[in-house]
């Protein structure tokens, strides 16, 4: 796979109740998954990424629906949430979790737009929280 194509999806069946993926564990084979050879691509030679190259990455898959650039800033909280090593980066376990909470929060945004418009509108707003 290379940068700037779409990265498969990983996520679990999505509820609207949540994000409620695995959480990895740090012994991890990496034959035969299509999100390892990504991350590879994006980590480059020291194995793990930084908030730069996660914003790089999250821009060129366009998993927000277009190719406009992620914030710095964003891509920093996202790596502080999962950076159990406190380094400021993401080897491939925090990585492969990240992807399955933000493909669970993407689908679960596709879920209440129903619309398609890319905005929930009040309506569907209302219908979300009435599932909830």
């Amino acid at each position: 796979m290379q940068m700037g194509q779409p990265v498969p999806e990983t996520g679990p069946a999505i509820l609207l109740d949540g994000y409620s993926g695995p959480a990895y564990s740090d012994t991890y084979s990496s034959a035969g998954d299509s999100v390892y050879t990504y991350f590879s691509a994006v980590a480059g030679q020291d194995g793990e990424v930084d908030a730069e190259e996660l914003q790089r990455c999250l821009t060129q898959s366009g998993i927000n629906g277009t190719y406009s650039p992620f914030s710095l800033e964003t891509c920093r909280i996202m790596i502080a949430m999962l950076d159990r090593d406190h380094t400021g980066k993401m080897g491939f376990n925090a990585f492969k979790e990240l992807w399955a909470a933000l493909n669970a929060w993407k689908e679960n945004f596709m879920t209440v737009d129903q619309d398609g418009s890319g905005t929930v509108e009040h309506h569907e707003l209302r219908q979300a929280i009435g599932l909830m």
